[in-house]
């Protein structure tokens, strides 16, 4: 049991690996989309947007988990 825990967090931690790559890359390309792409990623990462006189609420399709025992030390990312 705990074996399969440990290929469980392994798997989130790709895909979490894989999901931030693919935020990268759309990040990178958002100014290049024409506006039809831009819709296309927006609904398809969100299931309800609601504007109000005051207040947007957006409500995304794909919300990540957090890890149970997440890490205690502090990573910095920087430019090599």
């Amino acid at each position: 049991e705990t074996e399969a825990h440990i290929d469980f967090l392994k798997m989130q931690q790709l895909d979490g690996d894989s999901i931030l790559a693919n935020a990268s890359n759309l990040y990178d390309q958002w100014p290049l989309l024409d506006d039809v792409a831009k819709r296309n990623v927006i609904e398809q990462i969100t299931n309800l947007i609601e504007i109000s006189n005051e207040e947007i609420t957006i409500k995304f399709s794909y919300v990540p988990t957090l890890p149970l025992n997440p890490p205690t030390s502090q990573h910095n990312v920087r430019d090599s």
